[in-house]
């Protein structure tokens, strides 16, 4: 047990800092680091797929998620609906040549694995380059407080679990998770939005901050739930081993993969500009 939280705060010590680093300074360095962290995420959903007897060769997963992290880098999406269309087609002419039994479960796993992750975590990428009039480091301030938004409810959700929690949130998909760990991690997650707003971000008002923060409280927490029930469906405890102390790329960024598109449409459609 101690020798495991060595090693996550080793990975820890030396991750956050290339994360913070890659956000403050964006460009080709957060594209970069979206491109990673897709790219392995894919490689792992293809992993827990291959549990379920798909095939873990999807290659054409890979092609998407790459093509459309840079069309959301350089054209902010304009042509996703097109990328989509051309994924499906592909999926589909392959599935009428393919002779597995289970072709059909194959089929729907790539469209839903693929899209969940592509598309979701892709939208970070927008919000980091979305131009605002106030300036490009406005989009780095907003993925810095989203990132210390996530990372403390997902750790204050653990510790207050484990000094407080009684109560099971949801055993039949997680039973180590209890409600007191879940409302710890929802309070630190606003929390995080007020002092952003009365430290280093001011730009952003704070009844929009503590939205936001609900919004991560409480999706962030639901996220880590559904990655939750990908392994549980598959039998696996982690989703890879390529961190350290912490599990996979997925067992780490869940809760972020799946909050992303939220913050992206709260920023564009409430926000608007700050």
């Amino acid at each position: 047990m101690r020798k495991n939280l060595i090693k996550r705060i080793v990975v820890s010590l030396i991750g956050i800092p290339v994360l913070l680093f890659c956000a403050i300074y964006g460009s080709y360095f957060f594209l970069g680091l979206m491109l990673v962290i897709l790219l392995l995420s894919i490689h792992e959903i293809n992993f827990l797929g291959s549990k379920l007897d798909i095939s873990r060769h999807n290659y054409s997963g890979f092609i998407f998620g790459l093509l459309a992290s840079i069309d959301m880098y350089l054209y902010y999406g304009e042509h996703i609906f097109f990328l989509i269309l051309g994924y499906l087609s592909l999926i589909l002419i392959i599935a009428v040549f393919n002779t597995r039994q289970n072709n059909m479960l194959e089929v729907s796993f790539r469209c839903f694995s693929i899209f969940y992750l592509s598309l979701f975590l892709g939208t970070l990428i927008l919000v980091r380059e979305y131009p605002f009039t106030s300036g490009y480091d406005i989009g780095g301030k907003f993925i810095l407080v989203v990132f210390l938004s996530v990372w403390l409810c997902d750790i204050m959700a653990y510790f207050g679990g484990k000094s407080m929690g009684k109560h099971l949130l949801f055993p039949r998909i997680s039973p180590k998770k209890t409600v007191e760990g879940a409302v710890s991690g929802f309070l630190s997650s606003i929390g995080v939005f007020i002092v952003s707003h009365y430290t280093f971000f001011p730009e952003l008002e704070i009844k929009y901050g503590i939205a936001l923060g609900i919004t991560i409280g409480v999706l962030g927490q639901l996220g880590d739930l559904i990655e939750s029930y990908f392994k549980r469906q598959t039998g696996v405890k982690d989703s890879s081993t390529i961190l350290p102390g912490h599990g996979g790329i997925l067992d780490r960024f869940d809760s972020l993969i799946f909050v992303s598109p939220f913050v992206f449409y709260f920023l564009k459609f409430i926000i608007v500009d700050i």
